[in-house]
């Protein structure tokens, strides 16, 4: 148990850095979008697609490049010791994914008044975590671990908004965000928007 431990707290260290990132994106934008729910709704909605498009290929981009070189990374940050790890890095980046769209539909929530939400669907995914790190630690180890993770993360992001009524406006929302013209789109509207500079 104490080098199953030891393998995810050092591979969680690695994608901490990805998801302070992106926390600092969504934070910096949250003030605006609310704003503009007050104020233009239509804006407010177009505000929340730039968001949750660049949260998403920013993410997907990051966990493609540890994809590619997470058995670098891991051998050069902790040495040969760690073999397999980058398996558990890979899975966390992934699962980071659907962490950081959570937190980005927590937005919605708040501006749409339905943060009430919130709690219930998190509730179920950290007994669907609990319950999944019970058997899948048993039968693969440290890799059971992050399958789990992944596994509630994509739970509280996608399968349950789509689920309940009163979040499937958001699931569509987030579908119409994730083409590529809607990057390019969002990171006009935001990164080039001079009342963030």
């Amino acid at each position: 148990m104490q080098c199953l431990l030891e393998y995810i707290q050092r591979v969680h260290i690695l994608v901490v850095w990805q998801i302070s990132f992106h926390n600092a994106l969504i934070n910096s934008l949250r003030p605006m979008i609310m704003e503009e729910k007050m104020r233009n709704n239509e804006k407010y909605l177009e505000l929340l697609k730039d968001l949750y498009s660049i949260v998403f290929y920013f993410c997907l981009i990051l966990a493609i490049f540890f994809t590619l070189f997470s058995k670098i990374i891991v051998c050069i940050i902790y040495g040969n010791g760690y073999n397999g790890a980058e398996i558990v890095l890979i899975i966390f980046s992934f699962s980071t994914i659907f962490s950081m769209l959570n937190v980005v539909r927590d937005i919605w929530f708040v501006c749409e008044e339905k943060e009430y939400l919130s709690k219930y669907i998190y509730l179920v995914g950290i007994i669907v975590n609990i319950i999944l790190n019970y058997f899948l630690i048993k039968l693969f180890g440290y890799y059971g671990a992050a399958i789990a993770s992944l596994s509630s993360n994509v739970l509280t992001a996608i399968i349950i908004p789509m689920i309940l009524k009163s979040t499937k406006e958001n699931v569509k929302i987030l579908v119409n965000s994730l083409s590529i013209f809607r990057l390019k789109k969002a990171i006009k509207n935001i990164v080039f928007n001079k009342k963030l500079i």
